[in-house]
């Protein structure tokens, strides 16, 4: 089995962050809930388990075979009522599938794995191996979002682009106050239909976080971003007051919503 390369592994961890605009609806009943300013596991419904997968390319079909006809079914009969699944976009690395589920306790991971649950153990394990067989790599995730610089409606966009950036060690408490009193505020008043902010807590490294921007087509892109949108002068402005030195660096791609491989009231068959 070929070992990825740096740069592929960093592609893969950034596929990562689109996941929650699935599960948004979780907050969107509250969009004024507050955050803390370390994370309190268990103490909010704003964390979400993250699964990638590098998929082998001549196993796609098989992958997606497997997702559809017998892990899809059996996560329903274990009680698994929401879990959405995302593949990159244009302009971005294939054959990679990303899915998240929300949860609300760490105790839950204690309990009996939802295959096992719903298969037993052997036809659970012999599904494993036939998921392994597909793939190149696999790694997991815990996420929290920021419910109260988040927003988007219950069902996920077509589309959406995945910004991550790299802060300067200690240095995150200034991003988010530029975020709360500054950014957000502006990307609201351009009327986004879609947009959430995420930190990596485990499974990744802490320094990293995340804003997600959603859209319908790529048809939307062409009206610009935030820049264009507020003016050059505008935004000029409004970035002169993140503090230096925080974001040592960024990165910016696109990602699909995937009905078909996603629980929920809106999936597709």
């Amino acid at each position: 089995m070929n070992t990825p390369t740096p740069k592929v592994r960093r592609t893969l961890l950034l596929a990562l962050s689109v996941i929650t605009i699935g599960i948004s609806y979780l907050w969107s009943q509250n969009p004024t809930a507050k955050t803390t300013a370390m994370p309190s596991p268990g103490a909010s419904d704003d964390w979400v388990h993250l699964t990638f997968a590098s998929v082998k390319p001549d196993k796609i079909l098989e992958f997606n075979r497997l997702q559809k006809e017998e892990v899809i079914p059996a996560l329903k009969q274990a009680g698994v009522t929401v879990r959405r699944g995302f593949t990159p976009g244009m302009f971005a690395e294939y054959y990679t599938f990303v899915f998240g589920r929300p949860f609300k306790s760490f105790a839950e991971f204690d309990e009996q794995n939802e295959l096992v649950k719903a298969l037993g153990r052997d036809a659970a394990n012999a599904l494993t191996e036939k998921l392994r067989a597909c793939l190149v790599r696999s790694q997991t995730f815990a996420v929290r979002n920021f419910p109260d610089l988040s927003w988007a409606p219950r069902t996920p966009l077509a589309k959406t682009i995945v910004t991550e950036h790299e802060l300067a060690p200690g240095r995150k408490a200034e991003w988010l106050a530029f975020m709360r009193q500054h950014y957000v505020p502006a990307v609201r008043s351009t009327g986004a239909k879609s947009y959430i902010v995420q930190e990596t807590v485990f499974g990744g490294s802490t320094n990293q976080v995340y804003t997600l921007t959603g859209f319908d087509r790529y048809a939307d892109l062409d009206g610009g971003g935030l820049k264009r949108k507020l003016g050059d002068e505008a935004y000029a402005k409004l970035m002169e007051k993140l503090p230096a030195g925080v974001v040592l660096h960024s990165q910016r791609w696109l990602s699909n919503y995937r009905p078909d491989l996603s629980i929920g009231p809106e999936a597709k068959p």
